[in-house]
């Protein structure tokens, strides 16, 4: 709802209600501010559902459905995110033994025709996976540390393996992939390089 006020000398002032479109569905446990517009009326039935969001923007996140909001955390651009190779390969979840991860059964998978069969990977499938796998790990090897920013090399390769046709011994979930990449890195993961 718009607010309206009038100076001294006469002049009207109306300030308009800030109101964000959030991402997901009511009731997902975080949602995302998406878009901002302003406007004198709650614009709710035009296109999707709207809250009024204050001085938040895009990139801030409700959990109570837009009752509340936090800001998107800073990162300080002159930091650059790069990991260790070895703290890039630690970020992969174990597997049920506790001491393997899915980044060992995939390179177990890239070396051994019999374990990739026994997930039911042959042929033309298992040449397929191969490559593509390889090429992601190829692109990883060729710098010297791992490249952790959104459009980095972890970020295609971390796709790449959420995919259908990834076996499941190896894929990895959305949420997984996204505390791989999302999670800061600490102190002994950076690269120092």
């Amino acid at each position: 709802m718009a607010r309206q006020e009038v100076l001294p000398d006469g002049t009207t002032i109306i300030t308009l209600e800030r109101y964000a479109q959030l991402s997901g569905e009511v009731g997902d446990p975080v949602r995302t501010v998406m878009l901002v517009i302003e406007s004198e009326t709650d614009p709710d039935g035009i296109n999707g559902n709207w809250v009024v969001c204050g001085d938040h923007g895009p990139g801030s996140t409700t959990t109570d459905n837009g009752a509340t909001f936090e800001a998107p955390a800073v990162v300080d651009a002159a930091v650059p995110m790069h990991a260790t190779k070895r703290a890039f390969q630690n970020r992969f979840p174990k597997l049920a033994n506790g001491i393997s991860t899915k980044w060992d059964a995939m390179c177990l998978f890239l070396q051994d025709d019999g374990y990739a069969a026994s997930l039911g990977v042959t042929g033309a499938t298992l040449y397929e996976l191969r490559m593509l796998i390889t090429t992601g790990q190829q692109r990883l090897h060729a710098s010297p540390f791992v490249d952790m920013a959104p459009t980095g090399e972890a970020a295609a390769l971390t796709q790449l393996l959420t995919q259908p046709a990834i076996p499941v011994d190896f894929r990895l979930t959305a949420g997984e992939r996204a505390a791989m990449l999302e999670t800061p890195l600490t102190e002994s993961e950076r690269y120092k390089g």
